[in-house]
């Protein structure tokens, strides 16, 4: 036995003289406990080396190793069931069990003998491995699922430590493992074991809880207070390697419905450390999903993007990260980003890089980026240059994947303001229109073309010689797609110039707007009126030029015309004589109800026909049957001849007159 533990010489002297063979022989043919304990531990320790697992492989030990392991002796049971397990960790027992046997192994965890528990749940650990989909058939319908249920209520470290390792193995990618091990208590028996002290423990449940998550009913088995656990361990173990499957958890509830608990948890800034301070491919993407899922959150945007060594890391992710899934992740990441520019702007450089990337998830996640960009900042510098290299990547015949993204940049910037961006490449989409072989390419181009043609010409049309190119075209007889497509651009240029207005377009006044700051404002006031004891300020040289009534007042040479503050006696308030005042600067004033009788009556005294009229018209405007009456009055009195049609206008269509006139008994 010494000789079997020794160096992997000795291994290869033992094998090279058939010592495997002849310990198999004396495996299946000694009766005496004493020998096959014996024969079991050289097994176990030949089984190490894996240059023994084909020798072993052939002999067919394994339906011996699992009679032996059914043995009432404890010490041989013990011995068999090690040489078995450490057989199975190098993957040769699969194909020689069937579920018969399997149950002799599963019945191991039910001993009450931790190292006989433990070597059979290593067993099952070991055999479900990797893409061991065989194996893990035989485990199920052996009954293996419920043992490690079971087995989980063990308090020896080594026993949980394999049945977690054995349960996470099982849960991966078989959802309805997952709702089994779910529906036997496994999720609330793992977090036991995360709760202890033991740092492979806590990996390999954690791991366990990780795996059985991926099915959504199972979240609702942990409590907010389970996640809070998970979150405080982060910081716990970030240097050990159970970290991965720590946050592996906590990522699991990364989503819509958990985003308010997971940031009211404290989890962000945890996060925030683990991925600035991490190199590990699995952890920096774990860390970006649920720092990208955390941003969602009303308080989560700022604290992430406006840190500059977060984006600083994404960028330097992006283009040194180790995996393919790492870089396009790191991209992404930066998307809740793209509409502000001066956050992603000392990434911006790089992600430009990306649009010839020669990776198409990372090259088409650029383009969707630069979109946004340049449409929410079309006149920076970049913008011209991920405009070039869209329009070059419609010309990559080969990589069909960067056409189509380049066409979705470039329809984006079409179909948009920053449609002008692609008025400079004009030739180059005539060319690449009339000559591309994929018929995609050509359509886009030439859908681009018509419309900048119709929806920008005069920028269309100042590129040199375009005019002219496009008739030279429109002539080619050797290109009938390059002389269709000019000729309908030629066509959609003189549409376009025809809808153009035929005359000069002068601005609007503003002449009412300025004016009309001034009304009561002291600013280069050189007068105050002074109305029942209220100050109004003017100006009196507006007041001299709009009113006939005040030019009078001022060159009539009494005192009144010299004198800075001037006291009307007047029975019209503040209020009115601001309205005066602001028609007589703007030519226009707010006629209320509750004003135009006294505004009327103003116009009449200052000689203001025209507030007269504006008087005159609102009234109209606003005539009821109620009244109708007291207008046709008020119209009479202020010799207002076109409302007092109106008004009789309105009481002979519209209203009953025999409701309104009394006979002669009546009155």
């Amino acid at each position: 036995m010494s000789l079997t533990v020794r160096s992997s010489t000795n291994q290869a002297r033992i094998r090279g003289l058939g010592g495997i063979t002849a310990l198999a022989q004396l495996l299946k043919t000694s009766s005496n406990d004493n020998s096959l304990f014996w024969i079991c531990a050289c097994l176990r320790n030949i089984a190490r080396h894996d240059e023994n697992m084909p020798t072993l492989s052939e002999m067919n030990i394994v339906p011996r190793l699992v009679e032996l392991i059914q043995s009432k002796n404890m010490v041989l049971q013990e011995a068999a069931a090690g040489a078995l397990w450490n057989i199975a960790w190098g993957g040769s027992i699969g194909s020689q069990s069937d579920t018969d046997s399997m149950k002799h192994v599963i019945n191991l965890m039910k001993s009450p003998n931790d190292n006989i528990v433990n070597c059979g749940s290593s067993i099952l650990m070991n055999l479900t491995m990797g893409e061991s989909e065989e194996n893990r058939e035989i485990v199920i319908a052996a009954g293996g699922v419920e043992a490690l249920v079971e087995a989980l209520d063990k308090t020896n470290p080594k026993v949980q430590y394999s049945v977690a390792g054995a349960i996470s193995n099982l849960a991966v990618d078989d959802k309805l493992i997952c709702r089994v091990f779910g529906d036997l208590g496994a999720i609330s028996k793992l977090m036991n074991l995360v709760r202890t002290d033991h740092p492979n423990v806590v990996d390999a449940a954690a791991g366990a809880i990780w795996n059985l998550l991926q099915l959504p009913a199972n979240r609702k088995l942990l409590t907010d207070a389970d996640i809070g656990h998970f979150v405080s361990l982060i910081s716990k173990w970030k240097t050990n390697s159970a970290l991965e499957n720590i946050l592996g958890v906590v990522d699991q509830f990364a989503t819509e419905e958990h985003r308010f608990t997971l940031f009211s948890l404290g989890t962000l800034p945890i996060i925030m450390d683990i991925f600035l301070e991490s190199d590990s491919s699995v952890t920096l993407l774990q860390a970006m999903h649920i720092l990208y899922e955390l941003s969602w959150h009303p308080d989560g945007f700022d604290p992430i993007y406006h840190n500059k060594a977060f984006i600083k890391k994404l960028g330097e992710l992006v283009t040194t990260g180790k995996e393919p899934d790492v870089r396009s992740s790191a991209m992404s990441t930066l998307y809740p980003a793209a509409g502000m520019i001066d956050l992603i702007e000392p990434v911006l450089d790089i992600i430009v890089e990306q649009l010839g990337s020669a990776e198409s998830v990372i090259s088409s996640i650029a383009f969707e980026l630069l979109g946004r960009l340049c449409v929410t900042t079309p006149s920076r510098a970049f913008t011209a240059r991920s405009t070039l290299l869209a329009i070059n990547a419609l010309r990559g015949e080969q990589n069909h994947t960067a056409a189509a993204d380049a066409i979705g940049f470039l329809d984006l910037l079409a179909n948009s303001g920053s449609q002008i961006l692609l008025c400079p490449h004009v030739g180059n989409l005539i060319d690449i229109a009339s000559s591309s072989d994929s018929k995609q390419v050509r359509e886009f181009c030439r859908g681009a073309l018509l419309k900048l043609a119709q929806g920008v010409p005069e920028e269309f049309s100042k590129l040199p010689g375009l005019i002219r190119r496009l008739s030279e075209l429109q002539q080619n007889t050797r290109s009938s797609r390059a002389s269709k497509i000019s000729k309908k651009l030629l066509e959609a240029l003189q549409s376009a110039f025809s809808r153009l207005p035929g005359k000069v377009q002068v601005p609007p006044t503003s002449t009412e707007c300025s004016m009309d700051f001034l009304v009561g404002n002291t600013l280069y006031s050189d007068m105050t009126l002074i109305i029942q004891g209220d100050r109004i300020p003017v100006h009196r040289c507006v007041l001299h030029g709009r009113s006939a009534y005040f030019r009078a007042l001022f060159e009539s040479g009494m005192k009144e015309a010299e004198q800075r503050e001037l006291e009307l006696k007047t029975d019209f308030s503040k209020e009115e004589w601001i309205e005066l005042i602001r028609f007589i600067y703007t030519d226009s004033c707010r006629i209320t109800t509750q004003n135009v009788q006294s505004l009327i009556e103003m116009a009449d005294l200052y000689s203001l026909s025209r507030l007269s009229g504006l008087c005159e018209e609102f009234l109209a405007n606003t005539l009821t049957e109620e009244e109708v009456f007291h207008f046709l009055s008020l119209a009479m009195e202020a010799r207002m001849p076109q409302l007092k049609t109106l008004c009789l206008q309105f009481i002979v269509t519209k209203l009953d007159l025999s409701q309104h006139i009394l006979s002669e008994e009546e009155r």
